[in-house]
Formats: structure tokens, sequence, C-alpha cells
């Protein structure tokens, strides 16, 4: 079963959609992070830019991860979407999605000893998750 399809399924109505949309975070250390993780992209490759998003909803990051697990296993999933339409935990990396984005500025620093201090703290968000 598809993550996206579930959350949307349940999604709230007036929230944005997640299954055509834009991403950002909320500091340029959780972007880099972010892009780090992702395959073939090298360090010195990462590009961020500051945005603006009129229409956005804030969710907690990991519970992607966490609801693909439980999908897979074949396990209840209802607390974690709840949570992620009306997040009331406290979370550490946190993702931003809406239908678009304006740039306000290109070529952002970010520290990279914060960025991975970031990552080391995202350990707290998957135990979080499941917990719930």
């Amino acid at each position: 079963m598809n993550v996206v399809a579930e959350l949307e399924r349940m999604r709230p109505s007036g929230l944005p959609t997640r299954s055509t949309c834009v991403f950002a975070a909320d500091s340029a250390e959780a972007a880099a992070r972010f892009l780090m993780s992702q395959p073939g992209l090298a360090q010195c490759d990462i590009k961020v830019y500051r945005v603006e998003m009129s229409v956005f909803h804030k969710a907690p990051f990991r519970l992607i991860h966490e609801l693909h697990n439980r999908l897979r296993d074949d396990k209840s999933i209802t607390s974690l979407i709840t949570e992620y339409w009306e997040p009331k935990g406290k979370w550490v990396f946190w993702e931003y999605f809406g239908p678009s984005f304006r740039v306000l500025e290109t070529d952002i620093k970010w520290d990279l000893a914060k960025t991975y201090a970031l990552g080391l703290n995202y350990d707290r968000d998957v135990e979080h998750s499941k917990t719930l």
C-alpha cells in the first residue's frame, strides 16, 4: 500500500495535498540534512534556498518512514496519520509542503556541524514515532 495514498485518504479538508506539492524545511541545516540522505547527491552539490509558502502544512517528517514500515508489516497506521495531519508531539525534523513556493534568496549557507547534529537528534523522532 502507498503511504501518500493513505495520507490522502485521511487528509482533513482544507489542508494541502501531499500527492502533488513542493517541499521545504524550517532551517538550512534541515534542508541540507534531507538532501545529504538522497542517493547519488554529493555534499558539494547541495544548494539551499530561502523560500516563502503562502499555503502549507507542517508535519513530522519521520512519520512518512514509520508509515511505510507499518504498511509493509501490516500494522495499524491510524495514530500515525492523525499525528501527521494534527501534530501534537515534540518533533525535531519537520517537513513543510504546499502547492507552490516563491524563492526569496539563493545559495543559503548552512553549517555542516549543525547539520550532523540535527541528524543525531533525529533519533528522538525515530523513537517517538514508534510509540504512536
